[in-house]
């Protein structure tokens, strides 16, 4: 089942959520961070209580570039954690497609379990959204 949510689709299946490397991990981190900060204009907010920074690093050369994009999610307070989140892409020397992507995330502080009951409530909250009623001025074809 999916529906449509401010430009990103949720699929609910909140359970899948494992491993910091599953999919369905990444599916919510993405869903997450586009529906939190659209087109990564700030390089730090906060949603649901956690604090999200932001840093891109880049690299072009004739033969090849990439792009690297970490992100640390910071819950504050006694049972506070923190994640990395990183996400690198690779192109060749002529940037048509990318080559090579690969995604990790690792918790640096706290409770496994407690960002994962984080995540999970983030991605009810979006799937809340993504079912309540859609302003038809906001629609589109």
């Amino acid at each position: 089942m999916s529906r449509r949510t401010g430009g990103f689709f949720v699929v609910a299946r909140w359970f899948d959520m494992k491993t910091f490397a599953s999919a369905s991990f990444f599916r919510v981190f993405d869903l997450l961070v586009g529906a939190s900060n659209p087109g990564l204009k700030r390089g730090a907010w906060q949603t649901g209580g956690v604090g999200i920074a932001h840093e891109r690093h880049t690299y072009g050369g004739a033969t090849h570039c990439y792009v690297i994009d970490v992100f640390l999610l910071t819950m504050p307070g006694r049972r506070g954690w923190e994640l990395m989140v990183a996400k690198e892409t690779w192109w060749n020397g002529r940037h048509q497609r990318p080559i090579k992507i690969s995604r990790w995330s690792q918790p640096n502080t706290g409770s496994r379990h407690d960002i994962f009951d984080w995540m999970r409530e983030q991605e009810r909250a979006l799937e809340r959204r993504a079912e309540s009623p859609v302003d038809p001025t906001e629609a589109t074809g």
